[in-house]
């Protein structure tokens, strides 16, 4: 439906660039991997789908949640959002 349309194309589906080969080493990665790989499927099903909805149903207005979800994806990860901050001249 829409809602996975839009989380894959978020999450960047069939990007090669971005496509990287995990192949677990053992058991338990492979079981880390599943685990890991099944909480993303069910993060991405509530963000660009229950969130938006539910921000229909309480706000009327499905899109602003919908940006919401997506700004957060697009947020640098820890370590590049600290080096960007050191760059632009903030230390602690």
């Amino acid at each position: 439906g829409p809602a996975a349309a839009a989380a894959a194309n978020a999450a960047g589906a069939g990007s090669a660039a971005n496509a990287k080969m995990v192949v677990p080493s053992s058991p338990t990665q492979a079981a880390e991997l599943l685990a890991t790989s099944v909480m993303q499927l069910g993060y991405d099903a509530y963000s660009f789908g229950v969130v938006p909805s539910l921000g229909a149903a309480v706000a009327g207005d499905a899109e602003s949640y919908q940006y919401l979800v997506e700004s957060i994806r697009r947020f640098p990860d820890a370590t590049t959002f600290s080096e960007m901050v050191r760059a632009a001249g903030f230390v602690n």
